[in-house]
C-alpha cells in the first residue's frame, strides 16, 4: 500500500495572526476530564489538542467542549483559558444547542468518529450549516462506514467538509471508498515527548522499587499494556490468558495493565477479573486508571509494551510507549501499527500463538535491544510529537475558515 502525499509542515512557522479568533465546537460523547484518564483515544486526543491550542494560540482559538453523557462533576475542573465546557445528557439539549447557537460558532469538528446510525450525527448533518471536520477514530468507525449503502454515504461525505484520517491504513480504506483525496487530511495521532520519554538506569530502578517493592528481582523483564481492559478488540483477556499460561509469571517477570476494567460481557468481565486476580502466583499488576505524568511513569519502569489490539486507529498508548524507550510488541495487519518496523523499532507478531513465543523470546534473551528502543523513540519525536499534530490541525483549521 503506497500513498503519495505532499507535506509542507516542515516550512510552516508558528505566528501569531492578528484575526478574529476560530471559533471551533466540538460535542462529544465523553470526556475525561484534563487531568483524567478513564476515556478513550478519541477524548484523550481532544484533550490534547485544544490545551496546545489555546496555550499557544490563546488569542486564535475559542475551543467548546459539549459533553453528551457526564459521568463526572467537572464544576472543580480548571479548564485552560479559551476553552467553554458544557455538559449535557439529553440529546434534545443538544439539538436545539445545535439550533440556538451555531451562529457563535465557525467550525463543528467531530472527534469520536463518524458512527451511524446516530441521532446526534443525524442532527449535526441536518442541523449544522457550516463546515464540518469528521475524524475517523478507528477501524470499527471505518468498517460502519464501508457498511452504509452508497447514496447514504455519499451524502455523509457531501455534507462533511473535510474527513481525517489518523493512519495511512484509515487513509487507504477512505480512497478505497471512492472519498475524493481533497477531502481527506492524514493527521496522525501525537503525543507528548517531553512526558514520554526513557528513563536512566538509576531511575528506573528507582520506579521498579516504588511499584513493586521487591516482587520483581532485578534483570528481570515488566511487560506493560497501557489502555481500556477489554477483550472484544483490545483482546486483553487473550493477552492475560497467554501470559500465565507462558510461564513467564512463575518464572519472575511480570505484566502490568494499567486502565480501567471496561468489558461488558458479564462472562468474559468475570475471566479478566479471575486472571488478574491471580496476580500473586503469577506476577501480574493491575493499577487502574492513571494520569499522564503516572502512566510515564509505570511505562519508564517497564521494558516491553504489549498491544494485543485486533483493531484500533492510531494507538495512543503505542506512541507513549515508543516515545518513552519501550520495546514495542503489536499485532500485524492493525491500523497505526505501521509505525513499527518489524525488527528495527519492534516486533510485530502474526496471532495470538505467536505473542506468547515472542514474549518468551525476548523475557530469556540476553541480547541488547536499545538499539531498537533507541529507533523507536526518534521515530516519535521525528513524525508523531503533539506538537506537529497540532500544527497539522491548525493549519486545517485555516485552510477551511479561509485563514490561512
Amino acid at each position: 500500500m503506497i500513498i503519495e502525499r505532499q507535506d509542507t509542515l516542515p516550512d510552516y512557522k508558528w505566528v501569531e495572526k492578528p484575526t478574529k479568533p476560530m471559533r471551533i465546537f466540538c460535542p462529544i460523547h465523553f470526556f475525561p476530564g484534563f487531568e483524567g484518564y478513564e476515556a478513550g483515544g478519541a477524548e484523550r486526543f481532544l484533550q490534547r489538542e485544544i490545551t496546545f491550542l489555546t496555550k499557544n494560540y490563546a488569542s486564535d482559538y475559542r475551543m467548546t467542549v459539549y459533553v453528551l453523557n457526564r459521568q463526572k462533576d467537572y464544576s472543580g475542573e480548571i479548564f485552560p483559558e479559551g476553552v467553554n465546557f458544557i455538559g449535557k445528557t439529553s440529546k434534545r439539549d443538544f439539538l436545539g444547542f445545535l439550533l440556538r447557537e451555531q451562529k457563535n460558532y465557525d467550525l463543528l469538528q467531530i472527534s469520536d468518529g463518524i458512527n451511524w446510525p446516530s441521532k446526534r450525527l443525524i442532527g449535526e448533518l441536518i442541523l449544522w450549516r457550516k463546515p464540518i471536520i469528521g475524524r475517523i477514530a478507528g477501524e470499527s468507525n471505518l468498517n460502519i462506514i464501508e457498511k452504509m449503502p452508497q447514496i447514504l454515504r455519499k451524502n455523509l461525505f457531501d455534507k462533511i467538509t473535510t474527513v481525517i484520517a489518523i493512519s495511512p491504513e484509515i487513509e487507504y480504506g477512505l480512497r478505497k471508498l471512492g472519498i475524493p483525496a481533497e477531502k481527506i487530511a492524514y493527521i496522525a495521532n501525537g503525543t507528548d515527548t517531553d512526558l514520554f520519554k526513557p528513563a536512566d538506569d538509576n531511575t528506573k530502578t528507582e520506579l521498579r522499587k516504588r511499584f513493586f517493592g521487591r516482587k520483581i528481582s532485578d534483570g528481570k523483564k515488566i511487560f506493560i499494556y497501557h489502555g481500556r481492559i477489554m477483550d472484544r478488540l483490545k483482546r486483553v483477556g487473550e493477552l492475560l490468558k497467554i501470559f500465565i499460561e507462558s510461564g513467564l509469571g512463575k518464572a519472575g517477570h511480570a505484566l502490568v495493565l494499567i486502565g480501567p476494567n471496561t468489558e461488558d460481557d458479564p462472562q468474559i468481565r468475570s475471566k479478566i477479573e479471575e486472571y488478574i486476580n491471580s496476580g500473586e502466583q503469577n506476577n501480574i499488576f493491575w493499577f487502574g486508571s492513571k494520569i499522564g505524568n503516572e502512566i510515564a511513569e509505570y511505562l519508564q519502569a517497564a521494558d516491553f509494551f504489549v498491544l494485543p489490539s485486533e483493531k484500533e486507529g492510531m494507538s495512543n498508548s503505542l506512541l507513549e510507549a515508543m516515545s518513552s524507550g519501550l520495546f514495542p510488541i503489536v499485532r500485524d495487519g492493525v491500523s497505526g501499527t505501521a509505525v513499527v518496523e518489524n525488527g528495527t523499532s519492534g516486533y510485530k507478531f502474526k496471532g495470538d500463538e505467536d505473542l506468547g513465543r515472542v514474549m518468551v523470546e525476548l523475557a530469556n534473551s540476553s541480547g541488547d535491544f536499545s538499539q531498537i528502543t533507541r529507533n523507536a523513540r526518534e521515530l516519535i519525536v521525528r513524525d508523531y510529537s503533539l506538537e506537529l499534530m497540532v500544527r497539522r490541525y491548525d493549519q486545517l483549521y485555516r485552510k477551511v475558515l479561509g485563514r490561512s
